[in-house]
């Protein structure tokens, strides 16, 4: 599965880097397993995702999750959490980064406000 999925990541980080993004990819591996993890950052935005694994954070496993960075606090708390295994819509996906980015975003994160009304898609 993930040697599948591998081809699509790449894209996504491809893309998120010609937005101005910082990606950085980083293999994993032990005795059991062996997967990529890819971290985001700039544009006042943090942000990861991986490989499909039950050995990755859930949150990003398999899917891209991203917080304004001086909201971050951790993975399952993110207001913009996409499932990259489906296709991705990249206009909205910058579009809610850009967003998530600016002052409106960080209140709308730091604020829990995602919680009752998100204009951020958040895959559960």
């Amino acid at each position: 599965m993930a040697a599948k999925r591998l081809p699509e990541l790449e894209k996504l980080a491809e893309w998120l880097k010609s937005l101005g993004y910082q990606v950085v990819r980083t293999q994993v591996s032990n005795a059991h397993v062996a997967y990529s993890f890819w971290k985001v950052a700039g544009n006042n935005i943090v942000g990861a995702f991986c490989e499909p694994t039950r050995e990755c954070y859930t949150q990003i496993s398999g899917r891209f999750a991203a917080d304004h960075v001086d909201a971050f606090d951790k993975w399952s708390k993110c207001p913009l959490v996409v499932d990259v295994n489906r296709k991705l819509d990249y206009e909205s996906l910058k579009r809610h980064l850009l967003f998530l980015g600016s002052d409106e975003g960080f209140h709308h994160s730091n604020t829990f406000a995602y919680l009752d009304e998100s204009v951020l898609p958040r895959v559960a």
